[in-house]
């Protein structure tokens, strides 16, 4: 036959071939772009320009004098927080506060006499700045101090302050940091032309001020990280050899950055603060600009020196995995070409006596943002409000003509179980709806519409929302405006509107449902192919259906990202920045809005975070979770924990969100949620209304109990009484205590607490 002859089989071979390069280069033009340079404005022209435009001086200040840990200081300025020195002969820094206390940018000479380190951390020690560089002729990352490099040091006055150069020479490398007093603390700012470099070392990080109060094991005190809720690491603690410095990036990793680090699966860093209790003196430090590409960098004692010391390493060029060839797994590591230098900002607010501890730093912190973002807390009457999370709808495994979708809860039903818990007297709910878009959850978003008549379609939607008006409760729509599907219909293309990797490859990600079902791939916009293209018309619709907000839920925890698309690029501070433009308009149109991300930079164009971390990391280094981030944000934002039907530890994380001041939140489904178990929604183990009642029932009766009256208002306090024994304090007098031990508690005031339980004490102001 003649389709077995050699020729015929050698044709068809070639052709078999071509087909597949063809399908190779289809999926290559599709996915794949260019890598851009630079995703920022910086130039090293202009920076290089700016340095030579800078009047600078070497000599000594003519300003008053003082000496102090070994050196000679000269003042700078003075404001109603205390007062800015300088020593010019190192650039290092110093600040008197108002009450009198001494704080320095680096370890005093009698302090570091009594350090035993040797080698390069010891100079490090007496250096303001660090510079991690890479260095083309080893291939290797280093780190330069200003005694190594033999910097040169100037400076120049300054409004309110002083603006210093350190010059490494040897290494073509210059730093510019600008030190202002001002009225309330310290700050120290960074234009972005104040960095420069030369051929060889290239610049990649930059950490400011790294000994800045820097203490000795001589005296109590402790580090604060942003870990979860907050994390403290305290002076003078064993510790085991496996200790790592605590190091992680605020706002969690960069998806467009694909490297091996240990940030991968962890509670991200959720707000940008670290600080210090040394003794009776504290201060916290909050990083205004710049915080998306800082690290908050902690290490105690005995890592790498004997002092204690916590501090902000910025990020201005990344090292990331470059894919060899076809071979996915096969990569270098490398550098960015570009200095993606930006500007950034921190300020020190300083803390005395018994506004020194954990719970004043929060204190404080809430203090800055009420201010810097124009809130008041809210006026709390009545019992806290319940969230019903409903999944209405999700998707399999999406085919060309579309996706098979599974229905777990209808309009309807959500309305029976709404009735159903308003006649067991809970009142006070908000409801939400996931998975009502057209197909379900994922479907074919971004095209979300016509709701699904499975569901019971547009008049079904418009009915529970009748309904529930007249019940006094909101109905709030979930949403993830960052993620599409490639699938026909959606009006979404990956190529065009993906998110690009630094690497030009678009990000993309996939959800495992189930061993038959390990593929629904779905990517990530660009954040401006989101707010100019899809937003308006989304908008649109739900003002259509006169909805009562809608809540910014990230499905799949993608967190905040760059943008490295040639022509539309995105820097993370810009994409946050997009984030609260988007949250802003939401408010403005429908009336509310809520988030998952509980990012800081949302405080205040948020109405709910949802999801708020409640536990850390477990990090060998951090010796004590605190809740910071909640007495911080408790009055100005509300804000729940994760789901109560999704708890590892049910009667440890429920306690702990009594303790913490969360709002009552939990996902749940009218029909059977092991339906879900091959869809977009398969982590979703336990929350079928029916089997789930009891527990929302009866826990909701405890967060009445804690949360009434005092739910929208301010912490005053938290402290340990015992072992597994905290009590958590609000202005009214109202005090929780829980109990974490398997034995009851009893107090020296007559205060008993069950094991495993909690208690609401209801006193006056001051009592």
């Amino acid at each position: 036959m003649w389709l077995k002859k050699p020729w015929v089989r050698k044709l068809r071979n070639r052709l078999i071939v071509l087909a597949v390069i063809a399908l190779a280069l289809l999926w290559m033009y599709r996915h794949e772009a260019p890598a851009v340079t630079s995703i920022s404005n910086y130039s090293g022209a202009d920076a290089a320009a700016f340095m030579t435009k800078l009047s600078m001086s070497g000599d000594a200040p003519e300003t008053e004098q003082m000496s102090y840990g070994g050196a000679a200081w000269y003042k700078m300025s003075e404001q109603r927080a205390g007062s800015l020195w300088l020593d010019p002969a190192a650039g290092q820094i110093a600040v008197k506060t108002a009450a009198g206390e001494m704080w320095l940018s680096n370890p005093s000479k009698e302090d570091q006499e009594q350090d035993p380190t040797k080698g390069q951390w010891k100079k490090n020690a007496a250096s303001p700045i660090l510079v991690n560089y890479y260095n083309l002729d080893t291939k290797a990352e280093e780190t330069a101090n200003t005694i190594d490099s033999e910097a040169v040091i100037t400076w120049k006055p300054i409004e309110n302050g002083v603006g210093v150069r350190y010059e490494m020479k040897q290494l073509g490398i210059s730093v510019y940091l600008e030190y202002v007093m001002a009225q309330d603390g310290f700050v120290v700012h960074l234009p972005q032309e104040g960095v420069t470099e030369g051929a060889q070392f290239q610049v990649v990080s930059l950490s400011v001020l790294p000994f800045f109060g820097a203490a000795l094991d001589n005296g109590e005190g402790y580090l604060f990280v942003p870990d979860g809720p907050g994390g403290l690491i305290t002076f003078g603690k064993k510790r085991a050899a496996l200790t790592l410095p605590y190091d992680y990036p605020v706002y969690g990793r960069d998806w467009s950055i694909p490297s091996v680090d240990n940030s991968y699966f962890r509670e991200s860093i959720n707000y940008p603060v670290f600080g210090m209790k040394r003794g009776d003196q504290g201060f916290i430090s909050v990083i205004e600009q710049g915080e998306a590409n800082a690290n908050i960098v902690a290490m105690p004692s005995q890592l790498k020196t004997s002092f204690n010391n916590v501090y902000a390493k910025f990020k201005y060029r990344n090292n990331y995995f470059l894919q060899k060839g076809l071979d996915p797994n096969n990569v270098n590591s490398v550098y960015e070409k570009a200095l993606n230098v930006s500007s950034f900002t921190m300020r020190y607010l300083f803390l005395e006596k018994d506004a020194s501890d954990y719970v004043g730093m929060a204190k404080r912190y809430r203090t800055y943002l009420a201010d810097t973002r124009k809130l008041t807390a809210g006026n709390a009457a009545g019992a806290p409000p319940l969230t019903l999370d409903f999944i209405m709808a999700a998707s399999e495994q999406p085919t060309p003509l579309g996706a098979s979708v599974v229905v777990v809860s209808t309009f309807d039903e959500v309305k029976k179980i709404v009735d159903d818990l308003y006649a067991e007297g809970i009142h006070s709910m908000r409801v939400n709806l996931r998975g009502w878009q057209k197909g379900g959850f994922a479907g074919s978003i971004p095209d979300r519409f016509p709701i699904d008549g499975k569901l019971g379609g547009r008049s079904g939607f418009l009915a529970l929302q009748k309904h529930l008006k007249e019940k006094g409760i909101p109905l709030v729509l979930n949403d993830d405006l960052k993620i599409g599907i490639d699938s026909f219909g959606s009006g979404f293309s990956p190529k065009k509107d993906g998110v690009r990797q630094i690497t030009g490859k678009v990000v993309k990600f996939y959800q495992n449902g189930d061993f038959y079902n390990q593929a629904l791939y779905y990517y990530t916009i660009n954040p401006w192919k989101v707010f100019e293209d899809y937003l308006p018309g989304i908008i649109k619709d739900w003002q259509g259906l006169s909805v009562g907000g809608v809540a910014l839920m990230d499905e799949y925890g993608d967190g905040l990202f760059s943008d490295y698309m040639p022509g539309r690029t995105s820097n993370r501070s810009e994409t946050a920045a997009l984030t609260n433009q988007t949250l802003d308009l939401l408010r403005s149109k429908l009336g509310w809005a809520g988030t998952s991300n509980p990012f800081a930079f949302s405080i205040g164009h948020a109405d709910m975070f949802y999801n708020l971390p409640l536990d850390y990391n477990y990090d060998l280094a951090i010796d004590e979770r605190v809740p910071f981030y909640p007495m911080a944000l408790h009055g100005l934002v509300a804000y729940t924990s994760g789901s109560g039907t999704l708890r590892t530890d049910p009667g440890t994380e429920f306690l702990r969100e009594l303790e913490y001041g969360a709002l009552p939140y939990y996902v749940v489904t009218a029909g059977d949620i092991r339906d879900l178990s091959r869809t977009t929604y398969s982590g979703y183990v336990s929350g079928q209304y029916q089997l789930v009642k009891s527990q929302i029932v009866s826990e909701y009766k405890a967060f009445a109990a804690t949360g009434g009256d005092v739910w929208n208002s301010y912490m005053d306090g938290h402290r340990k009484l015992a072992d597994g024994v905290y009590e958590t304090s609000y202005e009214n007098g109202t005090r929780i205590i829980v109990n974490y031990n398997e034995q009851a508690y009893a107090s020296v005031d007559g205060v008993n607490v069950e094991a495993n339980n909690y208690a609401v004490i209801r006193g006056e102001v001051g009592k």
